[in-house]
């Protein structure tokens, strides 16, 4: 399965683009999935 996210999306192409960063941050902490977030 998935164990770790790699975001490369910065903070405002996830406001632009309708993510809610805050949930999927939740949902991966839910999860115990790895997230990285790495905005190029």
């Amino acid at each position: 399965g998935i164990t770790a996210i790699l975001n490369f999306q910065s903070q405002s192409e996830m406001l632009n683009w309708g993510i809610n960063s805050e949930y999927v941050t939740d949902a991966c902490r839910r999860l115990n999935v790895l997230m990285i977030n790495y905005p190029i």
